[in-house]
C-alpha cells in the first residue's frame, strides 16, 4: 500500500466475545470439550472503506482423542464493507482417529478490489508515460478492477506411515464481473490485460505431506512438507488447460521456552501449452499479502515460476497468571513479538532465476494469546518492502490483522 494512503486500520480482534472451558476437559463422550472464540472485526483501507464483520474459530475432536491426534480446527469469517463489498470465507483442518485421515481446505466468496501489475519481477514503468515531474500523487503503476470471486478447494490425505500422508486435492475458481476502477487506464500499458481475467478454472491432483508439527496454526517445534500438483483442464469443466507444480516446506525450531523460529521456502513452476495465454491472472505463480511476504501487494510479481522464503521469530513476552481482564472472562492470556523477514521472484524461465533478483521485505508485530494451549494468538504486522519501485516510485507497505500465525 502506499504510504499516503495508509490507513487507520481499526480493530477490535483482540476481545473475543466468548470462550468455552479449557479444551483439555472431556465430554461425557470422552472428547475434549469444544472451545469456540467468536470475534468482532472492524477496520479502514482506502480500497475497502469502512470495513464490518466476524470471525469464529473453534477446536474440537472428531472422536475420543488419543494420545496422538491432534485437535481439528475450522475458521470462518465474513465481512461486509460501506464500498458494498463481501467476503465470505472459511477454512478447516479435521484429524481423524489416530490422525489415520486428515482433511483440509478453503472455500470462499469474495467481491473485492483487486490490483493488475503486469507480468514479471519488475512492476509496470510508467515513467515513459509522464515527464519527470507531471506524476501526480495519484498516479498509478497497476490497472485497479473489481471482480466476483467463488473458490473451492478441498484435499482428502490417508495416512502411509507415521507423519507422511498421500492424496488427492481438487481446486475450483471462477472469476466474473469484471469492473476497472482505475480512472486512467488508458496510461497503463495496452499489455497488462492480455492475461485473462475471468472465466473459471478447475483442476485435479495429487499431494504428498510429511506432518509432524505439534500444532498445526501455531507449531512450537516440527516440520511440514508438502509437494502438490494439479492438472487444469476444460475437460474438467474449466475454461483454462495447464499444470502446476508446488513444494511447500516449512520448520519450527524451539530456541528458548515458548520462543520459535520458523522458515518457510516455496517453488512454484506452472506450464501451459498455450504460454503466458494459457494461464489465467488468478492461476499465475505469485506472492504478496498476509501469507507470502507481507510488505507487498498480493500479485505484485507474477509469471509461471516463482521461488519464496520467509522467516520469523516467534516470541512470547508474557502470560498472566490470573485472569485478564476479567475474573470469569480471561480474553487475554498473554502478549507477544514478531519480527520477519522474505523474499521472493517470479519468472518464465529457471534460466532467469538470480539471487540477486529477490524482492525482499521485512517488518514485524504484535500478538495476543487468547487461547495458551493451543497457541492461538491474534496479530497485527506492519510490512516493508525494499523494492523502491514497486508502488510508482515508492516503496509499498503493508499492515496486516489476522487470527493464528503467516504459516
Amino acid at each position: 500500500m502506499k504510504k499516503g494512503n495508509l490507513l487507520l486500520l481499526l480493530t477490535i480482534l483482540a476481545f473475543p466475545l466468548y470462550g468455552q472451558l479449557d479444551s483439555l476437559k472431556l465430554n461425557k463422550k470422552g472428547k475434549r470439550k469444544p472451545t469456540f472464540y467468536p470475534l468482532p472485526a472492524l477496520s479502514y483501507t482506502p480500497e475497502t472503506q469502512l470495513t464490518l464483520g466476524a470471525a469464529l474459530v473453534s477446536y474440537f475432536d472428531l472422536y475420543k482423542p488419543e494420545t496422538d491426534t491432534r485437535l481439528s480446527n475450522i475458521q470462518v469469517l465474513a465481512v461486509y464493507t460501506t464500498a458494498k463489498q463481501i467476503l465470505l470465507d472459511t477454512k478447516w483442518f479435521l484429524y481423524t482417529k489416530n490422525e489415520d485421515f486428515i482433511f483440509f481446505g478453503r472455500a470462499f466468496y469474495h467481491k473485492y478490489p483487486d490490483r493488475h501489475y503486469g507480468y514479471g519481477n519488475t512492476t509496470l514503468d510508467l515513467v515513459n508515460y509522464f515527464e519527470p515531474n507531471n506524476a501526480s500523487s495519484e498516479t498509478f503503476n497497476y490497472l485497479a478492477f473489481n471482480t466476483q470471486r467463488v473458490h473451492f478447494s478441498p484435499v482428502f490425505l490417508r495416512k502411509i506411515y507415521k507423519r507422511l500422508y498421500g492424496g488427492i486435492q481438487f481446486e475450483y475458481e471462477q472469476l466474473f464481473d469484471f469492473k476497472l476502477i482505475d480512472q486512467r487506464p488508458a496510461f497503463i500499458d495496452p499489455d497488462i490485460l492480455s492475461v485473462p481475467v475471468t472465466g473459471a478454472r478447475t483442476g485435479l491432483g495429487f499431494n504428498i505431506t510429511f506432518d509432524n508439527r505439534d500444532i498445526n496454526l501455531n507449531p512450537l517445534n516440527g516440520h511440514y512438507l508438502q509437494l502438490q500438483n494439479w492438472f487444469f483442464s476444460e475437460k474438467l469443466g474449466g475454461d483454462y488447460q495447464y499444470s502446476v507444480f508446488r513444494f511447500d516446506g516449512r520448520s519450527y525450531i524451539n530456541t528458548l521456552k515458548d520462543q520459535t523460529i520458523a522458515l518457510q521456502l516455496i517453488v512454484d513452476q506452472r506450464y501451459s501449452p498455450d504460454g503466458r495465454q494459457g494461464i489465467p491472472f488468478r492461476g499465475l505463480a505469485r506472492f504478496g499479502g498476509a501469507d507470502l511476504v507481507k510488505g507487498y501487494f498480493y500479485g505484485t510479481y507474477q509469471a509461471q515460476k516463482m521461488t519464496m522464503f520467509q522467516m520469523e521469530y516467534r516470541w512470547p513476552i508474557y502470560y498472566f497468571k490470573k485472569p485478564f481482564p476479567f475474573k470469569k472472562l480471561p480474553i487475554i492470556k498473554g502478549f507477544g513479538l514478531v519480527g520477519f523477514l522474505g523474499g521472493g521472484q517470479v519468472f518464465d524461465q529457471w534460466s532467469e532465476f538470480g539471487f540477486n533478483r529477490f524482492r525482499l521485505a521485512m517488518g514485524g508485530g504484535f500478538r495476543i494469546n487468547i487461547d495458551r494451549e493451543q497457541r492461538l494468538n491474534i496479530g497485527a504486522d506492519f510490512g516493508y518492502g525494499f523494492d523502491k519501485n514497486s508502488d510508482f516510485r515508492k516503496h509499498q507497505t503493508g499492515i496486516y490483522f489476522f487470527l493464528g500465525e503467516t504459516f
